[in-house]
Order: structure tokens, then sequence, then C-alpha cells
């Protein structure tokens, strides 16, 4: 009976750490989910949104932290209130690793890796799923 158990347990372990070495090994993909394109670039013939007009970054908030709609089109006030609720979903635990995973209808918001810069390098964004519009929460650091 004691060797059933061991057995068990065993299996159990290798089951736990295969999964958590998957899950560490997927995260930076997932983190990576959304590319940015320049803003001043015209958007791809794919883009779900055809009403867009890619005005340009537009700052919604110059002081910290700092919020910007990349692209103009999302708006100052939706751009605000998004940027507000993941600052409290931040601050109240709710994020998910250390990219800082968040949705919330429409928004997922993360801390993104991005090639070529440190993590602490990168400002977070949120990114509207239904049409790819990208709000920054602060800037890139050098």
């Amino acid at each position: 009976m004691k060797r059933w158990l061991l057995a068990a347990a065993a299996v159990v372990l290798v089951l736990v750490i295969g999964g958590l070495w998957l899950f560490v090994r997927s995260t930076p993909a997932e983190q990576n989910r959304h590319t940015l394109v320049a803003p001043s670039s015209p958007s791809s013939p794919s883009s779900p949104s055809s009403t867009a007009k890619n005005t340009g970054p537009t700052v919604c908030r110059a002081d910290e932290p700092k919020v910007t709609d990349l692209s103009g089109d999302v708006g100052c006030p939706a751009a605000l209130d998004i940027a507000e609720r993941y600052r409290a979903a931040i601050a109240n635990g709710q994020t998910q690793g250390q990219g800082l995973f968040w949705e919330s209808g429409e928004w997922s918001c993360s801390w993104p890796y991005e090639d070529g810069l440190a993590h602490v390098q990168v400002p977070q964004k949120c990114v509207r799923t239904t049409d790819d519009l990208v709000v920054q929460l602060g800037d890139y650091q050098r």
C-alpha cells in the first residue's frame, strides 16, 4: 500500500512540475500576443476595423502614469477609463503573472516583453480586442 501511495504521489508531482514548466515556457509567447505597428503605418487589409482613422498618437494624460492613445482613435475618455481600471486591478492584485495580465470586456491589458528591451523599459499596454487599438500607460525607458 505504501509503494502505491508513493508511486501516485510521484506521478502527481511529475504532472505538476510538467504543467508549471509548460506554463513558464509559454508565457513569453502569450506576452507578445499583440504586435504593435507604428502609429504612422497604414492599417493592414486584414485589420478588423474599417472605420479607424489612425489619426496618430494622442497623449490623454501627461502626468504619471502617462496615458497615450497610440492610434488616436480610441478617444481619451475610453483610454483614461481603461488605464484607471487596469491600474486599480494591479493595485488590488487582480492581474496574473509577471506580465500583469488582465482582461475586462473587450480590453486585454499586460506589461509585455519586447525584443531587445529589458522588461522594466517597456510600458504597460491595453489592447481593444475588437479592433486591436492600443492604449499605452507610461513611456519606454532607455
